[in-house]
Order: C-alpha cells, then sequence, then structure tokens
C-alpha cells in the first residue's frame, strides 16, 4: 500500500488539487467526507460524539450537526482535543482501509488523502509521501469568508489554529505554490506527481 497525503490550510486550493490530481487517474480520497459518513445517524462515532458533548450536537435528522459541535470545541482547547482523539482514529482507519482496496486501481499504485489535519491527526506517519498546497494568508482569508461565509476574525482565527505555511514547507516532501490563477495550479499539481511517479519508479 502507498500512500499520499495531501495537505494545505483551509482555503489554499486543496479540493482543486485533489480534482485535478483525480483526473491524472489517481485515486483520491478526502477525509473530510470520511468524516461525515462516520457521523451519519446511529454511527458509533456519533453516539461517542454525543456521550461527551451532548444531544444539542445533532441536527433534526439525528445526524452531525457540525456548526453546533464547531461552536462547542472551536474556543476551548480542550474539548477540540477531545473531539480530535475521538474521531482521529476513526478517519484514519477508515482511510487505510479504503487506500488498501484501491491502490491497485490507482496511477502509480499510489492513492491519495486530502487531509486538511494531516499532521496533527498524525496520518502523516502513514504516509509514503507529503504534499502541501500553500497559497497566500490574504488569499486563503478571502476565499474562508466567501465560501464558508465567514467573518475575517472568524477566518483568520480558524487559520490560527492550522499548522503554518512554513510548518507544512518544512516538513512535507512536495510543496505546490497556488499563488496565481487555477491553470497555473493546474500545472504545478500535475508536474508534482508527475515527478513523484518519476522518482518512485
Amino acid at each position: 500500500m502507498s500512500l499520499i497525503g495531501l495537505c494545505g490550510r483551509s482555503g489554499s486550493g486543496k479540493s482543486e488539487c485533489g480534482q485535478f490530481i483525480e483526473n491524472m487517474g489517481f485515486r483520491v480520497i478526502d477525509s473530510d467526507r470520511v468524516y461525515r459518513s462516520l457521523t451519519l445517524t446511529g454511527s458509533p462515532m456519533l453516539r461517542e460524539l454525543t456521550s461527551h458533548f451532548g444531544k444539542n450536537i445533532l441536527d433534526t435528522n439525528g445526524g452531525l450537526d457540525r456548526k453546533k459541535l464547531s461552536e462547542i470545541v472551536f474556543d476551548d482547547d480542550d474539548k477540540l482535543e477531545l473531539l480530535n482523539r475521538i474521531t482521529h482514529k476513526r478517519i484514519i482507519a477508515a482511510v487505510l482501509d479504503w487506500s488498501a482496496e484501491v491502490s491497485a486501481a490507482s496511477t502509480g499504485g499510489f492513492a491519495v488523502v486530502q487531509a486538511p489535519l494531516l499532521f496533527e491527526s498524525g496520518l502523516n506517519e502513514k504516509c509514503a509521501i507529503t504534499v502541501c498546497v500553500i497559497a497566500p494568508e490574504e488569499d486563503c482569508i478571502r476565499r474562508l469568508v466567501e465560501r464558508d461565509g465567514l467573518s475575517r476574525e472568524q477566518a483568520e482565527l480558524r487559520l490560527k489554529k492550522q499548522k503554518s505555511s512554513e510548518f507544512l514547507k518544512r516538513n512535507c516532501d512536495y510543496v505546490i505554490v497556488n499563488d496565481s490563477d487555477i491553470e497555473s495550479l493546474k500545472k504545478r499539481t500535475e508536474q508534482v506527481f508527475r515527478e513523484i511517479l518519476e522518482v518512485r519508479k
């Protein structure tokens, strides 16, 4: 099994890179979608979350209301740490099961996990290669405001709680810089993943 971790701060352009990579024939999974699938109504992880954070985190259908949970943990580091302990281990297990199934059908035998909290979760330790997407801070803030409807203050706070661009550049094997237009990002992404295939032949 060969797993590539794709990470980057919120608003950096990870999703766009993930689509470009998928178009190259790589199998790509988004850890955020895994999280959603693990918190469906009645799931073991959701039961554990409600036992710690209360049933007020549920939506009208009995599934997880992520906004309500976020409001509880966002300004409380102890509660955020508890949330991460509950969720990360299950997300990692699900990603590893998935990658074992699809690697053989993926370009170069590599499966790719798109994970904003790659290092925070420890998932980086399961990856043969790590790639980060880096974008200017102001661009990330603007995208968060436009995409997620956050205020500038909320966007800045979200980014403050994540690994810095400097950390990601120091600790990842490859860096994709997203500081221009979408076509440039596509070319840079494809160049990095072609290099990975060439080096790992």
